[in-house]
């Protein structure tokens, strides 16, 4: 079927149309003032159809699911700060913050008046429960450890206890795990029930949804502090590339967040809008640590280490990413980070003598044979043949295995895995690094058994320090343990292909990143 789809896509797409089933779906009608060429700022959208790869599992922000879980989830979500389009945290729910002179005591208001879609008051004790919640969960948890404490002084105050001065901490509440429900109502129903029909205090509140089945229907919140430019957000899932793509170009849905990466010659222009989407992430390579992971080859961080040195980074951003992703030279991702050094030997190109050589000095200087799985996504299948060619360059086999996202997440999750192709985003670089390397709390460091605490400490420096030259010296210090364990291998940059039929900067993915943007009158605050 794989075969068949490549050739397809080098089909014109009316051809295509007589090839592939496309899901029933009702033709999208965002209106006439939503056009391509309508400025955002003057966009007033009616129904627009948002094609996603997989079906929402989960609205609950601390159940740690895929994009296709926290995308649909986010604009629904209550937030203290909410990512601008911009990917810059700002003042939603609360109107004011104040940070003690030392930083380590910050307080907030609940902005007057806020309601969830029922019309119950949004309370501080809401937010409370949202870092408890997230806190208990464990994931990602990293990002919110250097808050000692949050308590609810009134109705409508929340005051946070540091340990450290965290410059990140803006960035960290506006992360999808920190979305605020009712406690109350959590409680009285648990949250099993609770988020199959949860309310909102974001822009959109759900109207339309059975967890696991493939439309979701969410409309402006009437209680919203703001007016959403979109009336109405249709999510249906078309798990196939080439199927989305000719959704997008009939018609019968109006974005797409992961097109094929070939998209751009197949579509009209004129009433189609295919772009690159950066992405504050990195594609890798991470290996299962734990203990019942039964393949120690792969366990021996010298064999990681020559696995990293064959790999042809450019090859892949180039032959499976169709030059649009760039060869990664370090964990931290590029776009828009001033931080960025090149860290990885070499600057990343391969270097394969190196790599014979690092592999000769352990019990499998012959090779081994191990099982890659991957997310059964566009090229990224692909992505994972060239790492397997590469690695077959020094006697390793690598039987690639892709599989939809759902039985990805399962198999992390039960450690049932030997290694995953697979990315790493966050919205800023220390955050991202602490994803990888803090111990406790990092998400990959829980998913691969990264058990190594001192990179977990250099990142609590970096993220307290505001002095730049410090922070780069701390997080190159972090990369470089990183590089000498290998259990992640950093491959490309990370992005989707996506594509548009109305006003870009309405309701899109945030630049960069994944979490969904709804423009309002007003608009988010400056802070």
């Amino acid at each position: 079927m794989r075969r068949m789809t490549g050739r397809l896509l080098g089909l014109p797409l009316a051809m295509l149309a007589g090839a592939l089933s496309i899901p029933s779906t009702a033709d999208a009608n965002p209106g006439p003032r939503c056009t391509l060429t309508t400025p955002a700022a003057e966009a007033e959208c009616g129904t627009i159809t948002l094609a996603i790869a997989a079906r929402t599992n989960s609205l609950d922000p601390n159940f740690g699911g895929p994009n296709t879980d926290y995308q649909p989830a986010y604009p629904q979500q209550g937030m203290l700060y909410r990512l601008d389009l911009d990917l810059v945290p700002r003042m939603d729910l609360i109107v004011s913050e104040d940070v003690s002179a030392d930083g380590l005591t910050i307080t907030q208001r609940i902005r007057p008046g806020a309601k969830y879609s029922d019309g119950s008051p949004v309370r501080a004790e809401d937010a409370v429960f949202a870092y408890e919640r997230w806190k208990a969960s464990g994931f990602s948890s990293a990002y919110i450890a250097q808050i000692t404490a949050a308590r609810a002084v009134g109705e409508d105050t929340v005051v946070w206890t540091l340990s450290t001065p965290y410059p990140d901490f803006k960035f960290a509440l506006a992360s999808q795990f920190m979305g605020i429900h009712p406690k109350r109502q959590i409680e009285e129903q648990t949250p099993a029930v609770y988020f199959r029909k949860p309310v909102s205090a974001g822009p959109l509140m759900l109207t339309e949804w059975t967890p696991g089945t493939d439309l979701m229907v969410l409309r402006a919140n009437p209680h919203y502090w703001a007016k959403p430019h979109v009336q109405e957000l249709r999510i249906v899932v078309i798990p196939d590339g080439t199927s989305r793509l000719l959704a997008l170009q009939q018609g019968s849905v109006d974005y797409v967040y992961t097109l094929p990466l070939n998209a751009q010659g197949q579509v009209d222009a004129s009433k189609v809008s295919v772009f690159s989407h950066p992405e504050p992430g990195t594609f890798m390579l991470a290996v299962n640590n734990y203990a019942g992971q039964p393949n120690e080859a792969l366990k021996d961080k010298k064999v990681r280490q020559a696995m990293s040195l064959v790999v042809d980074r450019k090859k892949m951003a180039d032959i499976a990413f169709f030059g649009i992703a760039e060869p990664a030279c370090a964990y931290m991702f590029k776009p828009g980070n001033p931080l960025h050094r090149c860290t990885l030997p070499n600057d990343g190109r391969p270097d394969v003598a190196a790599a014979r050589a690092r592999l000769a000095e352990t019990r499998w200087a012959n090779g081994f044979t191990f099982e890659m799985i991957v997310p059964a996504r566009p090229q990224w299948a692909e992505a994972a043949q060239v790492v397997a060619s590469d690695l077959a360059r020094i006697g390793i086999t690598a039987n690639v295995r892709p599989l939809p996202d759902a039985d990805i997440t399962t198999r992390i999750r039960a450690r049932n895995y030997e290694l995953v192709l697979f990315r790493n985003a966050a919205p800023t670089p220390t955050l991202q690094l602490q994803n990888w390397f803090a111990v406790p709390g990092g998400l990959w460091a829980v998913n691969t058994g990264f058990s190594d605490t001192a990179p977990a400490a250099l990142l609590t420096r970096a993220g307290s320090s505001r002095d730049p030259a410090t922070i780069v010296d701390l997080l190159g210090q972090v990369e470089r343990l990183g590089i000498e364990d290998g259990t992640y291998i950093p491959l490309t940059s990370q992005f989707s292909l996506s594509g548009i039929r109305y006003a870009r900067g309405v309701m899109e993915a945030v630049k960069p990143g994944e979490w969904l943007f709804v423009r309002t009158t007003p608009p988010l605050p400056g802070n």
